[in-house]
C-alpha cells in the first residue's frame, strides 16, 4: 500500500510540474527553479526517475545554461540504468558551458560507475 501511495504522489507531483510549465509567463511561481524542485522531489522523495526525467528535460528547454536540471536529469538517467547516456549529457553540458564544479564531480562519479579511467568518455 505504501508503494501505491508513493506512485500516486509521484503522479500528482508530475501533474504539478506540468501545471508550472503551462503557467510559464503568467504566474511568477512558474519558474525554472520551482520546476527543478518538483522534479527533484519526484526523483529523490518518490523514487520515480522516469517521471522526473521528463520534467528535467522541460526545465532544460526553459534554461539550457543552468546546470541544475542537467544534473538532475543525469541522476535520473543513471537511476534508469542509462549511465552512458547520462555521461554523454554531462560531457555535452561541460563542452558548452565549461567546468561547472558539480558537473565535473558528476562526470567523475559516472566514469567510475562505468569503469572508465580519467579522460575516457
Amino acid at each position: 500500500e505504501r508503494l501505491e501511495q508513493l506512485e500516486l504522489a509521484a503522479v500528482h507531483m508530475e501533474k504539478a510540474g506540468r501545471m508550472l510549465l503551462a503557467a510559464q509567463g503568467t504566474d511568477p511561481n512558474a519558474s525554472y527553479e520551482n520546476l527543478v524542485t518538483v522534479a527533484d522531489l519526484i526523483h529523490d522523495r518518490y523514487r520515480d526517475p522516469g517521471r522526473a526525467a521528463g520534467l528535467y528535460r522541460a526545465a532544460i528547454a526553459l534554461d539550457s545554461e543552468n546546470s541544475d536540471a542537467y544534473y538532475g536529469l543525469a541522476a535520473s538517467l543513471q537511476a534508469l540504468d542509462r549511465a552512458e547516456e547520462s555521461l554523454r549529457l554531462i560531457n555535452d553540458y561541460i563542452a558548452l558551458h565549461g567546468d561547472v564544479e558539480k558537473m565535473v564531480y558528476a562526470r567523475e562519479i559516472l566514469r567510475n560507475a562505468l569503469g572508465l579511467g580519467l579522460g575516457e568518455n
